[in-house]
């Protein structure tokens, strides 16, 4: 393994050359991106990245490099260095991590165009789901509704419709409120996985008795119990009762 140093790049590129065993030679060209990355040389860190033969190693690096131009302020490098990451998992990872960066500076369009280009459907769920809960927070209700919409797993479609009655609710939107809620509870009832339903009725719950809605909360709550008990695994079963052990808040 070859021991990069910001300041000796050169050298253990020379030092990576020489490596004769092929499973050795790609962790070295890995490793060495990776401190390239991290010490800001973007434009070395890709040519070094270029020279891995195997495709975990490459994909890692790209992904180190990826991380790094995101923190660094540059979205167009990062969408670019991720568009080369060919492992689904962290070219998604990657994806995720821009758009999230990019949801915190405001840039909502822009995150959304992000999200679009995660090909797997749970995780473009969620990063959707992020995003919505973001913009309702920031008091953009129209955005976040209209960013909902877009989820397409129910579980976190269900889940945003807690986050944005709840901001409805906080800015005296009550009907509003309740009428999210509505969708929340349609949105939930489509879910077919017990353990992912019994989890988005608690949500619910807990949005319900955020916003006021007291007897409806406990009612959902009830549901939720219900719906555990159906659960055939028995990890998936504790986990959700727990979740509805701890009750409504206060």
């Amino acid at each position: 393994m070859v021991q990069a140093k910001a300041g000796d790049i050169k050298g253990a590129l020379a030092t990576a050359q020489l490596i004769e065993e092929e499973y050795l030679r790609p962790e070295a060209f890995r490793d060495i991106a990776v401190v390239q990355a991290k010490a800001g040389d973007i434009k070395g860190a890709l040519a070094t990245a270029r020279l891995i033969e195997e495709d975990n190693d490459r994909a890692w690096a790209f992904r180190h490099l990826a991380e790094a131009q995101t923190k660094a302020g540059d979205i167009k490098g990062a969408l670019a260095t991720a568009q080369l990451i060919e492992e689904d998992y962290r070219r998604t990872e990657a994806f995720r991590e821009i758009a999230e960066t990019q949801t915190k500076a405001g840039d909502i369009k822009g995150a959304l165009a992000t999200v679009r280009l995660i090909e797997e459907d749970y995780r473009r769920a969620w990063a959707f789901h992020h995003i919505a809960v973001a913009q309702a927070k920031a008091g953009d209700i129209k955005g976040a509704l209209a960013t909902a919409q877009l989820i397409e797993e129910d579980s976190f479609r269900a889940w945003a419709f807690c986050h944005i009655a709840v901001a409805q609710a906080e800015t005296g939107e009550d009907e509003e409120a309740q009428h999210t809620l509505a969708q929340a509870l349609a949105t939930a009832q489509l879910i077919e996985e017990d353990d992912d339903r019994a989890w988005a009725f608690r949500h619910i719950a807990v949005a319900q008795a955020k916003t006021g809605e007291d007897e409806e909360a406990q009612h959902t709550l009830a549901q939720a119990l219900a719906i555990a008990r159906l659960i055939e695994e028995d990890d998936d079963r504790a986990w959700a009762f727990g979740g509805i052990a701890m009750g409504l808040p206060k």
